[in-house]
């Protein structure tokens, strides 16, 4: 009877793939968890981390290892900012699987050989833990190709995180002007939009606000209101 897209390019590719249903879709984007710190019980991260988290500068992935999450991007961004800020001593983190072959060349692996300090994988972390490395991470890097919805980066941004980013999913839609926005196959522009933002810290963030899990229910539940009494 309707359709109920999460983003606005969900919109246009169903628009554009069913005629009929311009005339009875629209856009209700998904809440974003405000606070997952609530979700589990608080633990001790330092037996958690491989690092002190407050005392560390380090970037951040959330995701796996396919082949849209374009982390072979990633690598080679931090590789790069990591020799032109050599100060900073950056860590990179993800919180997902370890690089993975096919998402390595000769040179990315000769260079994870020779500094094995530098990247950390994380996995199975409980939730509170998430939520303090958004909070603690110099910014979020997300270069992905294509998204459904794209939560890291909402995530990220309401915990005053910097993102790096893409405009796919439902990302740009939501994040507008917080974000740092880079092209997937342009390497230099991911490298440029990593030091720029390192460069720049967390005191020139803006706050922002996105829709809640309310928000969404509520949006829903008019919208079946709206059907039933149609």
């Amino acid at each position: 009877d309707y359709y109920a897209c999460d983003s606005r390019q969900t919109l246009e590719d169903l628009n554009e793939l069913i005629l009929l249903s311009k005339e009875k879709s629209s856009v209700l984007h998904l809440g974003t968890e405000q606070d997952l710190s609530r979700i589990s019980e608080k633990k001790d991260l330092s037996k958690i981390l491989p690092f002190d988290q407050d005392d560390t500068n380090f970037l951040l992935h959330v995701g796996s290892a396919a082949w849209y999450k374009n982390r072979k991007a990633v690598f080679r961004s931090f590789i790069h900012a990591h020799a032109c800020l050599p100060d900073q001593n950056l860590k990179l983190v993800l919180v997902g699987p370890e690089p993975q072959k096919e998402e390595l060349d000769d040179q990315l692996k000769n260079w994870i050989t020779f500094n094995p300090s530098a990247i950390h994988s994380l996995q199975n972390l409980p939730e509170n833990t998430l939520d303090s490395l958004y909070k603690s991470a110099k910014a979020l890097v997300f270069p992905s190709f294509i998204e459904g919805f794209g939560w890291p980066p909402l995530e990220a941004a309401i915990r005053g995180c910097p993102v790096i980013t893409t405009r796919t999913g439902a990302i740009a839609d939501l994040l507008g002007n917080y974000a740092n926005y880079v092209e997937t196959d342009n390497q230099k522009s991911i490298d440029q939009g990593m030091l720029q933002t390192l460069q720049e810290g967390r005191s020139n963030q803006s706050t922002i606000s996105l829709p809640s899990h309310q928000d969404c229910r509520s949006q829903y539940f008019n919208l079946y209101e709206q059907l039933i009494a149609y």
